[in-house]
């Protein structure tokens, strides 16, 4: 993918793999079980799970099963020490409880919902009309280079308050998040090259503190003491595969709907009140992130099924999202589909503390599409359009012309 004349590769098949439609496979085993010990990438014939191939893994499908699994204090998040903690260092994803509820409750503040609202009528909304315009003006484009995915690297650098070009420094860094888990030694210069941006980063907002993340972690405190600079330049680190990574492929995957149903589009378009809802069925429908990792930290029973400590468990949201006990019709996009929480984000502890972010960047992407490229249709020449990936969802290109 080719972003701003830059070369950016966001489409590994190795780390995602190359899956257009999991859904049949994830309805075979549902029915099988709520829980299964199976290695779930075997499943899809891409090879067993490499990270943790000397013990029994399980698959969480159906969405009871699911919601039980996040809420667990027995499943840890310790398992990303192992790809992505080779990159941002310890940080909040791994940690468990009580240090995670302690943390976790310091860094919320900045995803408040009137901190979210000041963002996105400040810099989320009018950037991505600004992206959006570039595209009508020339005629064409391609919108997952062209807004999806630049949105939310460019909404980082807002909230760092960092040069707004930096984007392409972040864009580059996000690729090993992807990719670390099969090849680890892609970490360790990303990991240095940050550590040493993110503490720049701190020396000055320590000197000349502002309205940014970066000056609101250094004036916070956790049970009484002020953040180390560890703990601020990891969880910064995190922003990117947390803050960006999920949501441009969300983006993208509700750009390709709206593009591959004109009577969905010429409905949102005509009644905005129902923008919220097309991104909400997005994230239920084809969520950017279908499987979550856990370890057991101790023995557990979860939906029947005896989970032995040390087992390598995937939480398969995507599937839970399909469940037809809890959603008619599952696979049907269904923009008046009565409202229930999906399992996109998680619940209980770990639920994503930015998951309003990204649906509020959702939000602004869709509107600006909306009021700067109506007409908007796939380009003659785009080819097969189309979303693929096992763990994380992709779409293949949005080539686009009005």
């Amino acid at each position: 993918m080719k972003v701003d004349g830059t070369e950016f590769v966001h489409d590994d098949i190795l780390a995602i793999g190359d899956v257009r439609d999991p859904y049949p496979v994830y309805r075979r085993l549902r029915e099988r079980g709520e829980v299964l010990e199976i290695d779930l990438r075997a499943e899809f014939g891409l090879g067993g799970e490499q990270t943790f191939d000397r013990v029994r893994s399980f698959a969480v499908l159906s969405y009871p099963a699911v919601r039980a699994a996040f809420n667990s204090t027995a499943l840890s998040n310790a398992v990303y020490q192992n790809y992505l903690g080779i990159v941002t260092g310890p940080s909040i994803l791994e940690m468990d409880e009580p240090e995670h509820a302690a943390l976790r409750k310091t860094i919320a503040s900045a995803f408040k919902p009137s901190a979210l609202q000041t963002w996105m009528d400040g810099f989320i909304r009018p950037a991505a009309h600004e992206l959006a315009r570039a595209v009508a003006e020339h005629g064409h484009g391609e919108l997952v280079a062209d807004l999806a995915f630049q949105l939310p690297m460019r909404a980082i650098c807002a909230m760092l308050g960092v040069p707004a070009i930096d984007w392409k420094r972040f864009s580059r860094w996000s690729e090993v998040f992807i990719t670390v888990a099969y090849d680890p030694s892609a970490g360790v210069p990303v990991e240095r090259e940050m550590g040493e941006y993110m503490r720049a980063l701190i020396a000055e907002k320590r000197a000349n503190p502002g309205e940014d993340l970066a000056s609101l972690l250094l004036a916070a405190t956790v049970d009484g003491r002020a953040l180390t600079d560890d703990e601020i330049v990891n969880f910064l680190r995190l922003l990117l595969p947390a803050g960006a990574e999920t949501t441009f492929r969300g983006a993208s995957v509700m750009l390709w709907v709206l593009l591959s149903r004109p009577d969905l589009a010429a409905r949102v378009a005509a009644d905005r009140g129902l923008v919220s809802r097309f991104v909400d069925e997005t994230l239920r429908w084809d969520p950017p992130t279908h499987n979550v990792p856990r370890i057991a930290a101790r023995d557990l029973d979860l939906a029947g099924t005896a989970i032995p400590a040390g087992s390598f468990v995937t939480i398969c949201p995507a599937a839970a999202n399909r469940d037809p006990d809890v959603w008619p019709d599952p696979d049907v996009f269904d923009l008046d589909r009565q409202t229930r929480s999906p399992a996109t984000f998680g619940n209980g502890p770990h639920h994503c503390l930015g998951y309003q972010l990204a649906r509020l960047e959702m939000m602004a992407t869709l509107e600006a599409v909306l009021d700067e490229l109506p007409g908007m249709r796939f380009a003659p020449d785009a080819g097969d359009p189309h979303i693929y990936g096992m763990a994380m969802r992709a779409v293949s290109g949005l080539p686009v012309v009005r």
